[in-house]
């Protein structure tokens, strides 16, 4: 008899296990309406970071550029228009940008970064050579890099060496 009464306790204990186990559907619910929420107000924020960091390889690559025209006019006394000739390692295309060289004027030079979605800036990086007067004549290479102010905005035509074309902004 006394295993009897211990076999029903245990039953009843064994079986109240089973109903306490898992969750309810409103209970689920809840939890999913609170992940959509949290997921709805972060997510503009990542897609704005992932289109920063996308800018970032121009921004990069255009410098790098610019700096390899410096030491391209060091080297050779004047600048060129093959990015091949510039000896820093990148391709003329990557998944977001077309990267290119105008060389127009002899004294200076943009490098072009276009973007290939109307998400993504464009940017240009100018180098240019300033002419030292004083004991000796000196040449210095000197740059800066312009962000397209608009979308689509496509750098044709530098007037002045020192300023950015028009719809771009000055940056550095």
């Amino acid at each position: 008899m006394n295993f009897y009464i211990w076999a029903i306790k245990y039953y009843q204990k064994v079986n109240s296990f089973h109903k306490e186990k898992g969750f309810t559907l409103i209970e689920l619910l809840v939890v999913i309406v609170i992940i959509t929420a949290l997921a709805s107000i972060a997510m503009p924020t990542m897609l704005s970071q992932a289109t920063k960091a996308r800018q970032t390889e121009a921004k990069r690559f255009v410098a790098s550029m610019c700096r390899g025209q410096q030491t391209y006019y060091m080297e050779n006394s004047k600048f060129t228009d093959i990015i091949p000739q510039l000896n820093i390692g990148m391709a003329q295309e990557t998944l977001n940008y077309h990267y290119s060289i105008t060389l127009d004027q002899p004294n200076h030079v943009m490098n072009i970064a276009r973007a290939k979605e109307n998400e993504l800036k464009s940017y240009i990086c100018v180098t240019y050579t300033e002419t030292v007067i004083g004991d000796d004549l000196n040449v210095n290479t000197s740059t800066f890099i312009c962000e397209a102010h608009l979308e689509e905005s496509d750098p044709i035509n530098v007037i002045d060496p020192a300023e950015c074309p028009e719809n771009f902004v000055f940056m550095k």
